[in-house]
């Protein structure tokens, strides 16, 4: 009957699932342009209110779209194969597990000689900042306290807030290694213009979860909160 095919209708369109744009392109390789073309939805952002609302796709078309790209299912399987062994080369460049971190560096001949010289010429700090394009997010800090070696390695947990698969933190891990001193990992918690009290949750769970992994390995976390930006100026960290 009519009610019947509605009611049909109905249930179908409750059980349909939808991706985001985000999840479609990891899940069936698919670009921005392969997605342009397929019927969409629109949500409001549920973590950044004032941002661009988000885009889903039923999976159904998502799933269609990329077997005609990859000419099937298996085509699909082997694209994605392919994606999933061209990560895993690149991060095995640039990540080294801090589980297991590795201690059989060459010591340094120029850690006797001043610190502003050392820090120059030492070639785990030069590696450091050329590795990974991270040469703007290291800083060398003196005082007339430090050792040739320095005092300590700090490494500032801001934007990335993991402890697993964090380049940044490894090479902060294995620069304190190398040079003899103490590890010490920061959060920098700052205001932010749409903070709710998702965002808030959702960031301390983070760093409930990093304080764990990072207490497995002997290495405490500190969170700095730093109230001075809310005007737009440059977090006040500490020396």
């Amino acid at each position: 009957s009519h009610c019947c095919i509605m009611a049909d209708a109905t249930q179908e369109a409750a059980s349909a699932r939808y991706l985001s744009k985000t999840a479609a392109k990891e899940t069936f390789g698919l670009s921005d342009a392969d997605l342009s073309p397929l019927p969409h939805k629109e949500k409001r952002n549920p973590v950044v209110r004032s941002a661009a609302p988000m885009r889903l796709y039923l999976e159904s078309d998502v799933e269609a779209a990329a077997h005609r790209k990859y000419d099937g299912p298996a085509g699909l399987q082997a694209a994605l194969q392919k994606r999933e062994t061209a990560r895993a080369k690149r991060q095995k460049k640039v990540h080294v597990s801090v589980a297991e971190p590795s201690t059989s560096f060459t010591p340094l001949s120029d850690l006797s000689c001043p610190v502003h010289t050392a820090v120059h010429t030492s070639g785990l700090l030069r590696a450091i900042a050329t590795h990974g394009g991270m040469a703007d997010r290291i800083r060398v800090r003196r005082t007339g306290h430090s050792t040739p070696a320095g005092q300590h390695v700090v490494y500032w947990m801001q934007t990335a807030v993991r402890a697993d698969e964090n380049p940044a933190l490894s090479l902060a891990w294995h620069a304190a290694l190398h040079l003899g001193v103490p590890l010490h990992v920061v959060a920098l918690l700052m205001p932010h213009q749409h903070s709710t009290a998702r965002r808030w949750v959702f960031l301390l769970q983070g760093l409930r979860d990093v304080s764990d992994a990072l207490d497995r390995h002997g290495v405490a976390l500190a969170v700095f909160i730093d109230d001075s930006a809310s005007d737009g100026t440059e977090p006040n960290v500490p020396e």
